[in-house]
């Protein structure tokens, strides 16, 4: 069904975003370095599946920062990824040079301690391009609004419908939500992302776009932490802000779909959706 306020929403749909075709001289220099600011004690994982859907997605390099207890899980599990170890052991407390990176996206599995909201305040500031901002970053934002302000135009938040109502405030209805998604927008130049069955994605100009893919399946741990890595990688490769959200959505829910040809609902889990982003449909 639609609501009155996606009225005017323009529903994604295949060949709507154009691929980039590499050129015949393209190294991985050439197409995008992509820092992943991501994990803390017992969630490596998050930072692996966002990296490894990075990769994927077709960016030319992924570094991981993480805290050092994750090293030898991320350079296990993912050798084509790069770890820098935070210098602390169990979380992330500082992230230094980011100048030579294409974007960040920076959030999955961070957790929200004292150390990583500090370190969450002096990274925004120094962002000088949209980035991706996902799970705990936007938790901890939502406990300090003001870092709204900080955030380069064009930067991708990623909330599922908790995660908005902790940024943004509660609505008394669906229909309110999706007001305030793109009033919210518009106010702070931001592409927002609102996760769920058929995810919106609002853009700063006031356009709305609705995903036609993906299955309850994906209802999954990890599934978000895929979908930040997509868009993440995306943007790193040059696609705008509004096409790396548009496509990373439509692609995450595509690839979800593809594994329901050989799984149950039930049995998909999120490395699944990953394993579908290299199959070339016939």
């Amino acid at each position: 069904m639609l609501y009155p306020a996606e009225k005017d929403c323009i529903f994604l749909h295949e060949g709507m975003f154009l691929d980039r075709p590499r050129p015949i001289n393209a190294h991985k220099g050439t197409v995008g370095h992509l820092l992943v600011v991501a994990g803390s004690k017992g969630m490596a994982g998050a930072s692996l599946l966002a990296a490894h859907a990075a990769l994927r997605s077709g960016c030319g390099m992924v570094s991981v920062h993480g805290p050092a207890c994750n090293r030898i899980i991320l350079q296990t599990a993912l050798p084509e990824a790069m770890f820098l170890s935070d210098k602390a052991n169990n979380f992330i407390s500082c992230v230094s040079d980011i100048a030579k990176y294409t974007t960040l996206v920076i959030g999955p599995g961070i957790g929200t301690n004292e150390q990583t909201g500090q370190m969450l305040s002096d990274l925004l500031p120094r962002l000088q391009h949209p980035c991706v901002l996902d799970a705990d970053a936007l938790n901890l934002i939502a406990s300090h609004k003001t870092w709204l302000g900080l955030l380069p135009p064009g930067t991708i938040l990623t909330p599922h419908p908790k995660e908005f109502e902790r940024l943004f405030g509660t609505t008394e209805n669906p229909d309110e939500r999706i007001h305030l998604l793109r009033e919210r927008s518009t106010a702070h130049k931001l592409v927002i992302l609102l996760k769920g069955a058929g995810t919106l994605v609002a853009v700063p100009s006031g356009r709305l776009y609705k995903n036609t893919t993906g299955n309850p399946g994906m209802a999954t741990a990890g599934s978000g932490d895929v979908l930040a890595g997509i868009i993440g990688g995306l943007l790193a490769q040059g696609y705008s802000p509004e096409e790396a959200a548009a496509k990373g959505v439509f692609i995450h829910g595509k690839a979800g779909d593809m594994v329901l040809k050989y799984k149950k609902q039930e049995a998909l889990i999120a490395s699944d959706i990953i394993k579908q982003l290299n199959i070339r449909e016939s």
